[in-house]
């Protein structure tokens, strides 16, 4: 939309943190947005309410926008009981409607994102597909330079499995606390690596001392720079892509993870426990059922 300066938004927020936030930007590019005269406006989503400013603003300008889905809301927060009260579901997804039905044309992640946004009655000829972008140069600059491989003992030469990505509710990281625990009966020199922060780090992080994996073959490591975070990726055998929200009917909410878009440049398999509708690729892709 337009530059609103700083609005950082975090999952140790809390709920009614996060809340404040969206409120209060909503607020300023509502203000913000009403001085622009440029002549089309630009809202990515999440969260949804994102659509807000873009709706007022289009509204008071008379100038068309263009939405962004980059997750699939208000369908993540209910089905995770986020959002439980039926009135406040009921404008969620009304917002949702309006937004489809105002927006000039509908950016979709993923084309199975772009299926879901179909199946809400949307035309289309109005949705186009802009998958997320990786920066090659950063992987390229990976294969030179220390590997983390050199740098930490306990991972050596030995294979290792990473997730790099948000440590949410909807990512089900403690699954691969589980199978670490499993795994290890097998083949206790093949390392789970977990990269990120999120509201969950603290439970997965006491659920893994439970299991008895923590520091063993399961490690967890603050979130890093990108270029940084490229070097684990291409050191990586395997790559996990994790979701698990469905709605009630069974079917798997499509969503990309935060670090889906680096993964495909580091030439490791990704392994997807979300279902192959949330990325299509050209490339080794291993379909699990948690």
């Amino acid at each position: 939309m337009c530059p609103l300066g700083p609005c950082a938004l975090q999952q140790s927020y809390g709920l009614m943190g996060t809340d404040f936030r969206i409120r209060q930007f909503c607020g300023n590019g509502d203000f913000k947005g009403r001085k622009t005269r440029r002549g089309h406006h630009f809202a990515t989503s999440t969260p949804l309410t994102i659509a807000i400013p873009a709706l007022l603003v289009s509204f008071w300008k008379r100038i068309p926008f263009v939405f962004e889905v980059r997750d699939m809301w208000p369908d993540v927060p209910i089905a995770i009981g986020a959002i439980r009260n039926p009135i406040l579901v009921w404008l969620a997804r009304w917002l949702e409607r309006m937004t489809y039905r105002r927006a000039a044309h509908v950016v979709a992640l993923a084309p199975g994102m772009r299926e879901d946004i179909i199946a809400k009655g949307v035309p289309a000829e109005k949705i186009t597909v802009i998958p997320n972008g990786c920066d090659l140069d950063v992987f390229a600059s990976s294969d030179r330079g220390y590997s983390p491989r050199t740098e930490y003992a306990w991972l050596g030469d030995r294979k290792m499995l990473i997730f790099a990505g948000t440590l949410g509710l909807v990512n089900g990281v403690d699954y691969l606390v589980r199978l670490a625990h499993q795994v290890a009966r097998l083949d206790p020199e093949i390392r789970f690596v977990v990269i990120g922060g999120g509201r969950e780090k603290d439970a997965i992080r006491s659920l893994a001392g439970r299991e008895g994996v923590l520091d063993r073959n399961f490690f967890m490591i603050e979130p890093m720079p990108k270029r940084e975070l490229a070097r684990w990726l291409s050191a990586a055998d395997m790559a996990v892509a994790l979701f698990t929200v469905r709605v009630p009917s069974g079917r798997m909410l499509c969503k990309t993870n935060s670090s889906m878009h680096l993964q495909p440049a580091s030439r490791s398999p990704i392994t997807s426990m979300a279902g192959n509708r949330a990325l299509q690729l050209k490339r080794t892709w291993v379909d699990i059922e948690p």
